[in-house]
């Protein structure tokens, strides 16, 4: 299901009280995703509410120098920023990966 701004959304379950329809009760989704590794070089999963997600930046990893970071493949190495209403995370997942997840998910 889209809501109008394009954005997906899981379907809304309702309960019925009798002959009246009660408020609708919403799914709240959250996906597993995993942030950049911290200074110690260890990784960790950060679930984000996917209601409060505003928008998604990829960019390229950058050393002390501005040099681009390479993988020992020799590609740019890449992270995407997911902004949320209150916070900012960055994830190794790429933007399709989570457009999946998402995706995924509403099924």
């Amino acid at each position: 299901m889209q809501t109008g701004s394009g954005q997906p959304r899981c379907k809304v379950k309702t309960e019925r009280s009798g002959a009246a329809l009660v408020a609708p009760l919403l799914l709240i989704m959250y996906i597993k995703l995993t942030a950049l590794p911290n200074k110690d070089g260890e990784f960790y999963n950060v679930l984000v509410n996917t209601d409060r997600v505003i928008g998604m930046k990829e960019g390229i990893t950058k050393d002390f120098f501005e040099k681009i970071k390479k993988d020992e493949h020799g590609y740019p190495e890449t992270y995407t920023e997911v902004i949320t209403r209150g916070a900012s995370f960055f994830v190794t997942q790429t933007l399709t990966e989570i457009q999946d997840l998402i995706n995924h998910e509403c099924t």
